[in-house]
This record gives structure tokens, sequence and C-alpha cells, in this order.
């Protein structure tokens, strides 16, 4: 949904279109905030959780950090269009669900088991 929502903002006819769908992305990227730290109680024991809500915490502060830079940097190359910008965007939720589909979720094979 937010890939679909990314799409609308950069093709929006008018600013009242580009703010509804930028409201829009924000609830569903709150969701998948959510269900992310929701997941990782089921996944690992409550030993490592504080580890692990760390390790993502990294992750994401990590891209929320290169993000703007890459960005501004594929806008300056590709003269001052934002195409280049939002299909980065596009591409970085395309590998996080990539990513998403690949985790193992067989109880079997939880990673609750590692010793940190």
């Amino acid at each position: 949904m937010v890939i679909l929502l990314l799409y609308l903002i950069f093709n929006a006819p008018s600013v009242t279109l580009v703010i509804t769908f930028q409201s829009l992305c924000t609830i569903f990227d709150g969701l998948v905030f959510a269900t992310i730290f929701a997941l990782l109680h089921k996944i690992f024991s409550k030993n490592n959780i504080g580890l692990a809500i760390g390790v993502i915490n990294l992750g994401g502060m990590t891209g929320a950090f290169l993000a703007p830079m890459v960005m501004g940097y594929l806008i300056e190359t590709f003269n001052g269009s934002y195409t280049s910008a939002f299909i980065y965007l596009i591409l970085c939720a395309v590998l996080t669900i990539i990513a998403a589909v690949g985790l193992n979720m067989k109880k079997g094979l939880s990673v609750s088991t590692i010793q940190w």
C-alpha cells in the first residue's frame, strides 16, 4: 500500500492530493512500524528482546540518515528531477517487502534460541 501511495504522491495533480496521499502513507507506515515491533516479541525471548529492538531501530535510523542524502544526490545528478528520488523510495519499499517475505515464522525454527 505504501508503494502505491508513493506512486500516487509522485503523480498527484494537486497539492491537496499530495497531502492526502502523504497522510495515508504515514498512517500505513505507522501500522508497519507497530507490526514489526510486535512481531519481535513473538520471535525473540524476553531476554533478547531489547537487543533485537535495538538492532531493528539501528537499521531504521541508518536508513533515515542515509535516505535524504541519497535522494539529494539523485535529484542533483538528474538535474533537479524528483523522479529518481521517488523511484529510489519505491525500490526501498520493494526490497523491504522481499525481506519481510523471506522471514521464516515457523515455530520450530525460531531465532529465540540464539545465544547473544
